[in-house]
């Protein structure tokens, strides 16, 4: 057959594309037979030439190469497991394939069409292969299927529209695409800002299952921190057999043996993209491989809903956290421990509030000036911040700068008063440590006055008034007791 008569005969950049049949029904070399003048163009005279500024754009993109038929098609496109996919279901299988391909990175779309070639050499089989760079507004549902796959996912993810719990919603959702999808484990990983910390955002798993919950891997945090690597240049990670299993053997070992511990037959690994951020990932594992075109888009379409409902969530938790955080500590607000004395007394949980004055604050700032006041600031708070972390005590500690030179203290979970003064000297003793700025050594002390819910008062404002009249108290006595708890008898002083 002329392939390259045939090839030319298309408008659009198209290639001709031999795939071997392997005897288990498997494939094995896949090469680009040959190429209309579109398709080669841009392979011979690259768009991009290295180095790029471009993150995520594959180096083949960027190098200049001659196009030689019947060459091993990854000496001029990206090696790719996808691609190899859509080959082998066309040439082999004779399936007509409509998908679309995203390079997230780089934000670009491509329309791709193969269709099955009516010729075979022996165990060589051939298809054709069209792409066409496209613009999101042109993507439509692939006419490779019936639609009922985008119509399953835009029902489910409707969910998170207008939800008040959003963890919920997620958790429902990743449950619905897993049934989609055919899979046993339907995983959502997320990934913290600019760190490369990963948790479970949600998890679906069948009840009767082969395959490990991939968040159960000890190495869980190594693995997914190599994700950003397997999929560099990839719009998505598709692993449908043994063939696939070894090739992820060949380029991250550790994966490899992790993959195979946990009894997974295929994978299908998505990032979750925002902005040319990644906020995550969504895999599915063990699904029903017979539909993997069906199932990718599935995928596909799911991240789309799910990149942008996480990075809405993420930036209301932003503006919630700066609005409930003190700027220059990072401790919480006054309105953070507003919020959590209201929550408490809707709850008509015993807690007690003890307001916290430095002395002497005023001197600092003017001898040695503002900026090492905020350094003595931030150093207290990091100290405080320190002793309510480390939980050594039965209760349970919450710090707060409410002012200035003014903190407070919310403790909960106290079985006495005896055992409240405890938690108090605690935070009282660590400042006798000393510090030291511009080499000059500050011994600074402070004064603490408390208030009980309920045995004090009844609301937020009351405690507030309270514990600030005992600390007041304090600081008038001037003894070297710097903790007095609230008593009826201050007001008639």
């Amino acid at each position: 057959m002329n392939f390259l008569n045939l090839v030319n005969s298309f408008h659009a950049p198209t290639c001709i594309i031999s795939v071997e049949r392997l005897p288990d029904g498997g494939y094995g070399e896949i090469r680009l037979v040959a190429g209309n003048d579109k398709f080669i163009a841009p392979i011979e005279h690259p768009a991009f030439v290295a180095p790029t500024n471009m993150p995520g754009l594959p180096d083949i993109f960027q190098t200049s190469n001659k196009f030689i038929p019947n060459s091993l098609y990854y000496k001029f496109l990206p090696k790719d497991i996808g691609f190899e996919d859509i080959c082998y279901r066309s040439a082999i299988k004779k399936m007509p394939i409509h998908t679309y391909v995203h390079l997230n990175d780089i934000d670009i779309w491509f329309d791709i069409f193969s269709l099955p070639i009516e010729y075979e050499s022996g165990n060589i089989c051939y298809c054709s292969y069209t792409v066409t760079p496209c613009d999101n507004s042109d993507i439509g549902i692939s006419s490779s299927q019936a639609g009922t796959c985008s119509e399953d996912v835009i029902k489910t993810c409707i969910k998170l529209h207008n939800t008040n719990d959003f963890n919920k919603s997620i958790k429902e959702v990743i449950h619905d695409i897993r049934l989609i999808c055919r899979a046993e484990t339907c995983t959502i990983v997320t990934r913290e800002r600019n760190t490369e910390q990963y948790s479970v955002l949600a998890s679906s798993i069948m009840k009767k299952r082969n395959v490990m919950d991939i968040s159960k891997f000890q190495n869980f945090d190594e693995i997914t921190s190599s994700w950003l690597n397997l999929l560099y240049g990839k719009d998505c990670l598709i692993i449908k057999d043994e063939k696939d299993i070894e090739y992820i053997s060949s380029v991250d070992h550790q994966w490899y043996y992790s993959i195979v511990k946990a009894g997974i037959d295929s994978l299908m690994l998505f990032p979750l993209r925002y902005n040319n951020d990644v906020l995550g990932f969504i895999c599915a594992t063990n699904f029903d491989t017979n539909n993997i075109m069906r199932i990718k888009e599935a995928l596909e379409l799911t991240t789309f809903f799910i990149s942008s409902k996480l990075s809405g969530y993420r930036m209301i938790e932003d503006i919630k956290h700066i609005s409930h955080t003190d700027q220059l500590t990072g401790i919480p607000n006054r309105l953070a421990c507003s919020e959590l004395i209201e929550q408490l007394i809707k709850k008509r949980e015993k807690f007690t509030v003890v307001s916290v004055d430095i002395d002497s604050f005023k001197n600092i700032n003017d001898t040695m000036g503002f900026d090492v006041g905020n350094k003595v600031l931030s150093q207290i708070a990091e100290r405080w911040k320190m002793i309510a972390d480390s939980k050594l005590f039965s209760t349970q500690d919450h710090i707060f700068r409410v002012g200035n030179d003014e903190f407070a203290i919310i403790i909960r979970d106290h079985r006495s008063d005896e055992e409240i003064l405890r938690t108090i000297k605690q935070y009282e003793s660590i400042l006798s440590s000393r510090m030291t700025f511009n080499d000059r050594d500050l011994y600074i002390t402070a004064s603490f006055g408390y208030a009980l819910f309920p045995d004090d008062a009844q609301s937020s404002d009351s405690l507030f008034s309270y514990a600030n009249a005992a600390m007041n108290e304090v600081k008038k006595l001037g003894s070297s007791e710097h903790i007095l708890h609230f008593t009826s008898e201050l007001f008639s002083r």
